[in-house]
């Protein structure tokens, strides 16, 4: 996560809840916050986000903003991992579990920063962006 921030240029110290999970857990975020249900990898949760229910028994994802002290660290959210499908990840890419979660955590604190892989130049634009941490990574700590 520091090595993400730091190649972001925070400023600022960023706090960033990480929770490793199992496939069932991601499913069951991935179903009630997208609306896909589906097992996923990684999942990131901005801290202005959560969901509520409307009157007419339907939920719906609102922005939420928090007003937080004048020296506080910046709350950037949460970013959730399953460790089991990175565990298949990473037997089908042929590389460590700590190296597939290393990139999934890079991924998912993008994602907090607001980058995105929507649109072809916007994965590009992430995925350079991800590759450049987990390189410094391997280099820096033999996974």
């Amino acid at each position: 996560m520091q090595h993400t921030l730091a190649n972001e240029e925070m400023k600022h110290v960023g706090l960033i809840g990480l929770t490793i999970a199992d496939d069932e857990m991601l499913r069951q975020l991935n179903r009630d916050y997208a609306g896909i249900d589906e097992i996923t990898d990684v999942l990131a949760f901005g801290d202005n986000y959560c969901q509520t229910e409307t009157s007419l028994g339907k939920t719906e994802n609102k922005s939420v903003d928090f007003v937080t002290p004048f020296d506080a660290p910046v709350i950037l959210g949460d970013v959730v991992i399953s460790y089991t499908q990175a565990a298949r990840q990473a037997r089908e890419q042929k590389h460590t579990i700590r190296q597939e979660i290393t990139l999934l955590v890079a991924h998912g604190v993008l994602h907090l920063l607001g980058y995105d892989h929507v649109i072809a130049k916007q994965k590009k634009d992430m995925w350079e962006r991800q590759d450049r941490v987990v390189d410094q990574m391997l280099t820096r700590v033999r996974l």
